[in-house]
């Protein structure tokens, strides 16, 4: 992940930022899930506590979740005991080629440098089956920059990368995948000034 403060911030979180997700499941979550293999291998990139990474787990699917913040592996070790978990950075993921059905990736590339975005998707596709599904949510809006979040973030601020759903499309498309849904959504937590993209996009082959 390019921005190490950002990273500091979620350390300074801890627990308390897993709490405060905990219940904004994402709708677009069950489906990514319907195009996945039965018992199929998924990445949960940026786990954070294992929210989504235990739903992965109840509905049979074999789950790897990786993140930069110990506290958040900790945590997720307990809430997903099933799942494997590994301190890993988006930008240098250590995983065979064609290994994963499916790349869940919420909240994470808006994180990271709009600079680096196609080198990611380069290592997405390498990672992932033939066919195998991709899953990418992040903020929409123009540019670059910090913004203070008082909801999640008790005001400290993180970096952000914003995206337009042309702008992602084109993205993922030139790193060879396919678009299989997209949808602008509101914000889960209610704040009204965050609106959402997801994308779910699939290898071609």
């Amino acid at each position: 992940m390019s921005d190490k403060e950002t990273i500091e911030v979620y350390k300074q979180l801890g627990k308390k930022y897993c709490k405060n997700i905990e219940l904004l499941y994402i709708a677009e979550l069950y489906k990514f899930m319907k195009l996945l293999p039965k018992n199929g291998e998924v990445l949960d990139v940026g786990c954070a506590g294992g929210r989504d990474t235990e739903e992965f787990i109840k509905n049979g699917f074999q789950v790897t979740g990786i993140d930069l913040v110990d506290e958040f592996l900790e945590g997720a070790k307990k809430f997903a005991s099933e799942g494997r978990f590994i301190k890993m950075d988006v930008e240098n993921l250590q995983f065979p080629s064609n290994y994963f059905d499916g790349i869940y990736a919420a909240a994470v590339l808006l994180h990271v440098a709009k600079n680096k975005i196609p080198a990611i998707l380069a290592i997405f596709h390498r990672i992932l089956k033939a066919d195998g599904i991709l899953f990418i949510g992040v903020k929409e809006g123009y540019g670059e920059k910090r913004v203070a979040d008082d909801t999640l973030a008790g005001g400290l601020s993180r970096f952000y990368s914003f995206f337009s759903k042309e702008e992602l499309t084109q993205l993922l498309k030139q790193a060879g995948f396919d678009i299989i849904f997209s949808r602008n959504v509101p914000d889960e937590a209610g704040r009204s000034e965050v609106h959402w993209i997801r994308i779910i996009a699939r290898k071609q082959t």
